[in-house]
C-alpha cells in the first residue's frame, strides 16, 4: 500500500504510451450525418408498413400489439436515419403508398386514450405488469415521432 499519493504511478496502458496518438476527430466531420447500416431494407420496411393494421382499445398492450409496437419502432428509427442521411426515404413513400399515415394517427389517438383512461386504473395492479405498461406509453412517443417525421420531410 502506497502511503504517499506522490509516489503512486498510474498503471502504462497501449493507448497511453506517447508514440501512439489518440482518437483524431477532425473538425469538419462534426457536421456530416452518421453513415450506419439501414436497420431495415427497402422489402422489409413495405412488407412490415403493409401488413400493419388497427387494433380496437381492449387489445392494446397485447402480444400481438406489442409485436406491431415494435415494427412501429423500427419504422420510426429508419425513417429519421434516411431523413438524416437524406437517403432514399422508402419508409415514408411506402406509408403513403400503402395509405398507412391515417392509421398511424388513429393508433396514436386511441393510445392517448388508452393513457388517459385506462392506465390510472391499471397503475395499482402490481408490478408484473410494469414493462408492459412502459410499452405502452412508449408506443405513443414512437407514434408521435414518426408521425413528425413523416409529416415534416413527405
Amino acid at each position: 500500500v502506497c502511503d504517499n499519493m506522490a509516489e503512486f504511478e498510474a498503471a502504462k496502458h497501449q493507448w497511453s504510451l506517447p508514440s501512439r496518438p489518440g482518437l483524431q476527430i477532425s473538425e469538419d466531420e462534426g457536421d456530416a450525418p452518421f453513415q450506419a447500416m439501414p436497420l431495415l431494407s427497402v422489402a422489409e420496411a413495405e412488407q412490415h408498413i403493409e401488413m400493419l393494421r388497427s387494433f380496437p382499445l381492449e387489445e392494446v398492450g397485447t402480444s400481438d400489439w406489442l409485436k406491431q409496437s415494435e415494427i412501429i419502432g423500427k419504422l420510426n428509427i429508419q425513417a429519421h436515419q434516411s431523413a438524416a442521411q437524406r437517403s432514399d426515404e422508402f419508409v415514408l413513400e411506402a406509408l403513403q403508398t400503402w395509405e398507412k399515415v391515417p392509421l398511424l394517427v388513429e393508433e396514436l389517438l386511441r393510445v392517448e386514450a388508452w393513457r388517459t383512461h385506462a392506465l390510472p386504473a391499471l397503475r395499482g395492479l402490481g408490478v408484473g405488469r410494469a414493462m408492459r405498461l412502459y410499452f405502452v406509453l412508449y408506443h405513443e412517443a414512437a407514434l408521435t415521432n414518426l408521425l413528425e417525421v413523416v409529416l415534416y420531410h413527405g
